[in-house]
């Protein structure tokens, strides 16, 4: 499928998004929003098949409009290389907000979309899932660990080890 330029009043599909084009207009649904505190200050962050990162002063300006659960349309925003550790998806991409993007409630967005993104057990045992990416799983909790505290990247840290069953 070509790209749909924003000239039509079309929006791309996620997947479909070049990087190199400042103009393109999506559709999405705010799945999960989180706080993150970064050495340049906090950035609000949205995941679901693509991520989105934006920094606080820029969050403030939509904050009426990003919700979770709601679909919102956004243009003139910037795709940048989203590599490292946890992941959210492996999208090669996420996006950024500009002071000049722009947010607006889509209320004729699609009704049905996949939860969540599951993971069956055989794929995480056998290796074959990208270790950077997050994964989502349902399972049965066997055994949940001691709370031990660990540094990552010299910071201090709790970690809990959980033992799942798969329940199929």
């Amino acid at each position: 499928m070509s790209i749909i330029s924003k000239k039509n009043n079309s929006f791309v599909l996620v997947k479909n998004i070049d990087s190199a084009d400042e103009t393109q207009k999506i559709k999405v649904k705010v799945l999960v929003l989180w706080k993150t505190y970064k050495s340049s200050g906090n950035t609000h962050e949205m995941g679901t098949r693509i991520h989105a990162q934006v920094e606080e002063d820029l969050m403030k300006k939509h904050l009426t409009v990003l919700k979770e659960g709601e679909a919102v349309s956004i243009n003139t925003f910037q795709l940048k290389d989203y590599l490292g550790e946890f992941r959210t998806n492996p999208y090669p991409y996420k996006i950024t907000f500009f002071r000049t993007t722009k947010v607006k409630a889509a209320d004729d967005f699609l009704e049905y979309y996949p939860e969540k993104y599951f993971s069956d057990f055989e794929n995480i045992l056998s290796g074959k899932l990208d270790k950077n990416v997050l994964v989502d799983v349902i399972g049965q909790i066997v055994n949940i660990g001691p709370m031990e505290q660990i540094k990552t990247k010299g910071k201090d840290n709790s970690k809990l080890d959980i033992i799942l069953r798969d329940t199929m």
